[in-house]
């Protein structure tokens, strides 16, 4: 019989100031998007995003706050959805416990809690690189969840 009071791990998560972090975008919709770019892709990254988001009617710059975010400076978002009035949350290869988020996200699953909507996937450098080679897997994944998740 398990006694824990939690039926999830909980994560130690600096209280980074929402201040410091490289958020750019106007939100319009409510979209927060996370990724991880090396500094030499980036551009052709954000490239690749926008084509994504504009499949499913979304513009980067206007309708999301997008946030290339280091690997190794977690940080709580509670604040940040707050400040910026996001109900979606889109996380492409950044671990929930780096964002403070204390229950499991499957990639390519779309989740709701407290209103927020969630999707995790694959880390979008991964992806991308897989469709330069000409592969669909992760993008296939990722394009049938991202068609859900826009609808929420």
């Amino acid at each position: 019989m398990n006694t824990s009071f939690f039926d999830f791990k909980l994560f130690k998560v600096d209280d980074a100031p929402s201040e410091t972090i490289m958020a750019r975008g106007s939100n319009q919709k409510g979209l927060m998007i996370f990724y991880n770019a090396p500094e030499e892709t980036h551009q052709e990254i954000i490239d690749f995003l926008e084509k994504i988001l504009k499949a499913i009617q979304l513009d980067l710059q206007q309708d999301t706050l997008f946030i290339n975010m280091m690997p190794d400076r977690p940080l709580k978002i509670t604040d940040l959805l707050k400040k910026n009035d996001s109900h979606q949350m889109l996380l492409f290869g950044i671990p929930p416990s780096s964002l403070g988020i204390q229950f499991p996200l499957p990639l390519y699953l779309n989740i709701e809690h407290q209103g927020v909507h969630y999707l995790a996937a694959d880390p979008l450098p991964a992806i991308f690189t897989e469709r330069q080679a000409g592969g669909k897997t992760m993008s296939g994944k990722l394009w049938k969840a991202i068609k859900q998740f826009a609808l929420s």
